[in-house]
């Protein structure tokens, strides 16, 4: 163990961990049940308390509030986007299973095929089997995963771009 810590100081342990939360951000941005955007943001966090990298207190606690804003909006939204189609419990239910079965599917845009089928067989269920009303509130699950997404992407990006900048890459 003094090995490693002759090689490596504290503030490179520090980087490297502050890394990993940045990584694995950005893969929760786009993956389930990793938290993005909060974990850019402790990537950022990281490097403030713990190495010379400051970031202002002004910017931490603006987009602290903003990351727990779009946190609390991710799970908000995909409800939202079967609700405002038409669709309830069952139907946000299935968009939920779906999006898993689709998880697991090795093919391209299994996640949206997923979430598609899954809200669409809960709304079949849910509207007694009205074939266009149950497309239209699948469609309504997609809107809101995207829309979803896209939100954490956005704020995972902006934050990256932040992260980078402390160290002059960007």
């Amino acid at each position: 163990m003094e090995i490693i810590h002759e090689y490596i100081n504290i503030d490179t342990f520090f980087i490297v961990v502050s890394i990993l939360f940045l990584s694995l951000g950005l893969a929760g941005s786009l993956l389930p049940g990793i938290p993005g955007p909060p974990l850019v943001y402790l990537s950022i966090l990281i490097l403030h308390l713990f190495t010379g990298y400051i970031s202002s207190r002004e910017f931490l606690m603006v987009w602290a509030v903003i990351v727990i804003i779009v946190s609390v909006a991710d799970n908000w939204i995909q409800v939202y986007g079967v609700k405002i189609f038409g669709g309830n419990k069952k139907a946000f239910i299935g968009s939920i299973l779906g999006f898993f079965v689709g998880l697991l599917m090795p093919i391209p845009f299994g996640i949206l095929i997923g979430t598609f089928f899954g809200a669409f067989f809960g709304a079949m269920i849910e509207s007694e089997y009205n074939f266009e009303k149950a497309i239209k509130i699948a469609a309504g699950s997609i809107v809101g995963l995207i829309t979803s997404t896209i939100l954490k992407l956005a704020v995972s990006f902006y934050l990256t771009f932040k992260y980078l900048r402390l160290f002059s890459i960007v």
